[in-house]
């Protein structure tokens, strides 16, 4: 059990994190303003979600929660924002708006 863990009790208030880039596997979006995502830990999980675009991930470990929220993000990007207007509906479309809206550039680190 990671150290972080020990620190959360099931219930425990949620923590607020400002996030000025995510990193998903070869690329780092860096954000144009950043954005609060809510970490917290209930239940036997860890949750992360940003209700500005409404993606969240969980998992058992934090580092791998983390992750879930950064690859649903990714996703979002490559399979949302990336589409032609035409082909989504509705709820994608605001998707698609709200992260074009805060991505700056997606970059691959050197």
């Amino acid at each position: 059990m990671s150290t972080a863990t020990e620190t959360f009790r099931s219930g425990d208030a949620k923590r607020f994190q400002r996030w000025e880039r995510i990193r998903h596997e070869h690329r780092v979006f860096l954000l144009r303003k950043p954005v609060d995502v809510e970490v917290w830990f209930d239940d036997g999980l860890w949750k992360v979600r940003c209700d500005a675009l409404g993606i969240s991930g969980y998992a058992e470990d934090y580092q791998e929660a983390l992750e879930t929220f950064e690859s649903d993000f990714g996703d979002c990007w490559d399979c949302i924002a990336t589409e032609d207007d035409d082909q989504l509906g509705a709820d994608a479309l605001a998707l698609k708006r709200g992260l074009l809206d805060i991505v700056d550039t997606a970059e691959s680190p050197e």
